[in-house]
């Protein structure tokens, strides 16, 4: 659907703020995707296989054919800003300009010119494979689409996420978020050692939102001290373009062309298809849910119980903290011992006897099994159980075996 509506706004020129809304709703229906592949009763990792090879097709179309292919000129500039500094030119004060064409199914041919100057941190220019122009950055970008796929393949909500057409579609297009991306997930979700500890640090000098996203990591975290190494972590890599153009970094890479003294082109332009603008912002949106599920579901609900305090859901967690508190502070439950003091006014601990209930006491507290724990745990209903957890020829479901081991084995002692 996504593609559809890109390739018909593009025949008919809709203003640019329209693309972006369009395409970023779009986009960010991709969070909807683990829900329909519940509700579908299909296994989640047979899903992910078929998601994947559907949005890669998706994805080398959309190369091969320039359908929805130019939604941002980064798969461009970012080779050429790269030869800018093999000759020996600063690209945050050099201004790059290029001429291409478009061309979707080589029938609507469309003239761009680009504009711009570095925006970015300089670590990015280097993530690409030289001398293969635009198509080795698109490869670089589908590559770490799929990397990061496959770094969270273990993680149902995740991977289903970010394995949808549309994310596809913007790797397609070239959008440098990808790499930066997968390596702050490698920072996140890696194995434990030095490798993530370099994901991380490089991820400091590629683009501005990866570090605006470890200051607001440490501070929710308060780690103040990695907070600290973010800041000292990004100077050190900016320092020598600080040192090489001051005022160049300074406008192009941390206000955007929009300090005083700042004049130029700004940090990009096309024309007359144009980018549409900010479409991979929707991606990091999308990102952030992806790996910080209960997260952001925890504070959507905060904010909807600030805002209106007498909902359902305040009234939910109020009734739910006084259940756990007349539950600690309720009956003995099977097999509790209670204390009882056999002298003086306060307990002694050393002069303290602790009376078993009797078996044939009423227990006022006690739990009923459920109702799966009475039917027999054959063998054959674990071993098909399998990763869904679905029993079979009468056995117990696998997420309540551990419920019931308790239970068995008080039977058979």
């Amino acid at each position: 659907m996504g593609l559809g509506l890109y390739t018909t706004f593009a025949l008919v020129g809709v203003q640019q703020w329209i693309f972006a809304t369009i395409l970023g709703a779009v986009t960010l229906c991709s969070l909807g995707m683990p829900y329909a592949v519940r509700r579908s009763g299909v296994r989640w990792e047979r899903a992910l296989r078929g998601l994947l090879l559907v949005s890669a097709i998706v994805a080398v179309v959309s190369v091969v054919t320039g359908i929805g292919n130019n939604g941002t000129d980064e798969n461009r500039t970012t080779p050429a800003f790269l030869g800018e500094l093999w000759r020996g030119e600063n690209p945050y004060s050099t201004l790059l300009v290029l001429h291409y064409r478009i061309d979707v199914l080589n029938l609507l041919p469309h003239s761009v010119t680009s504009a711009s100057y570095e925006p970015y941190l300089p670590l990015l220019t280097f993530l690409q494979i030289p001398g293969t122009g635009y198509l080795g950055y698109d490869a670089v970008c589908l590559g770490s689409w799929a990397s990061l796929v496959y770094v969270l393949r273990k993680d149902e909500f995740a991977a289903l996420v970010l394995a949808t057409p549309m994310v596809a579609l913007v790797a397609a297009n070239g959008f440098n978020d990808l790499p930066v991306l997968l390596l702050t997930t490698l920072a996140l979700r890696g194995p434990v050692g030095r490798a993530t500890k370099v994901a991380e640090f490089l991820t400091y000098g590629l683009k501005q939102f990866a570090n605006l996203f470890w200051v607001g990591y440490f501070a929710v975290h308060r780690r103040w001290w990695r907070l600290l190494g973010v800041v000292a972590g990004t100077v050190a890599i900016a320092l020598p373009f600080v040192l090489w153009q001051p005022q160049a970094f300074w406008c192009h890479a941390v206000v955007l062309n929009a300090g005083a003294g700042c004049g130029g082109y700004g940090t990009g332009q096309a024309t007359p298809v144009g980018d549409f603008p900010h479409w991979d912002y929707y991606l990091w949106a999308v990102w952030l849910v992806a790996l910080f599920p209960a997260t952001t579901r925890a504070w959507l609900v905060r904010l909807r119980d600030k805002l209106a305090p007498g909902s359902r859901s305040a009234a939910f967690v109020e009734e739910r903290e006084a259940t756990i508190g007349a539950r600690q502070v309720g009956p003995p439950t099977l097999g509790s011992e209670t204390p009882r003091k056999v002298t003086g006014e306060s307990l002694d601990l050393e002069h303290t006897e602790r009376v078993a209930l009797p078996a044939d006491a009423p227990r006022t507290g006690e739990r009923k099994p459920p109702a799966h724990c009475d039917r027999p745990a054959s063998r054959s209903a674990g071993h098909r159980a399998g990763k869904t957890g679905r029993g079979k020829f009468g056995g117990r479901p696998r997420p309540f075996r551990d419920r019931c081991r308790g239970l068995d084995e008080g039977r058979a002692s």
